[in-house]
């Protein structure tokens, strides 16, 4: 498992979060606060706190890991 710390400033960064996530196998678990969301669920991430960094959890094959980093590294803080 991978941890990282986004920022998602806006609804069009949420939307290309969610699908560059639905571009993958793996499983993204985005929180804030208490809550949680799949990072694949573009409604579950519109009920998170997105004015603060959100957390994400990464369950991935160790082979796919590092694309995905790439692809969100625009997201990433």
């Amino acid at each position: 498992m991978k941890i990282l710390w986004l920022r998602l400033p806006s609804i069009h960064a949420v939307k290309d979060f969610v699908s560059r996530c639905n571009s993958f196998a793996a499983d993204f678990e985005v929180a804030s606060g208490e809550h949680t969301a799949s990072g694949k669920s573009l409604l579950g991430m519109l009920t998170l706190n997105l004015s603060e960094p959100l957390e994400l959890h990464i369950r991935a094959a160790q082979n796919e890991l590092p694309e995905i980093l790439e692809l969100l590294q625009p997201y990433c803080i």
